[in-house]
């Protein structure tokens, strides 16, 4: 058996469905695509800063990229390699952290996104986040909800 988080605490006659753990190269990925779009950002505003002084076009110098390398990489660092939560689909639930745990019979909408599946449930929502294969996992919760074995 797939060694679980130390949260999960199975019910008497509750299943183990699936281990659902972030894949580390989405999730570096989208890091990424942050760090371009803040660069990207960054300098739309020092070219407008040199449009609207007057003075000629100099972008980015190297003063420049190494303050932004300082003080985003170092975010983008903690992003990335900071533990992701693992989710636990049973026959019951879908478990991801102390305070998020729904009723399968609970879940009301599966959106599946590029990398995601959001779960909406009464009153509750969880977004299970850097996935290689949302709509696999969203067809996954879907058989759980339909299947007879979680009486």
């Amino acid at each position: 058996m797939e060694h679980l988080p130390a949260h999960v605490k199975l019910e008497r006659g509750e299943e183990i469905v699936a281990v659902i753990r972030p894949d580390f190269e989405v999730k570096l990925l989208g890091a990424a695509l942050i760090g371009v779009a803040s660069l990207i950002v960054v300098l739309v505003f020092l070219i407008g800063l040199d449009m609207a002084l007057g003075r000629p076009l100099q972008g980015i110098g190297t003063g420049m990229l190494v303050t932004f390398a300082l003080m985003v990489g170092p975010l983008l660092a903690q992003r990335i390699l900071s533990p992701g939560p693992i989710y636990v689909l049973t026959s019951r639930r879908l478990i991801g952290d102390n305070e998020n745990a729904i009723a399968i019979e609970g879940i009301t909408r599966l959106q599946v996104w590029l990398t995601g599946v959001l779960v909406q449930g009464v009153g509750q929502r969880v977004y299970l986040q850097h996935l290689i294969d949302p709509a696999g996992v969203a067809r996954l919760i879907r058989d759980t909800i339909a299947s007879p074995r979680r009486i």
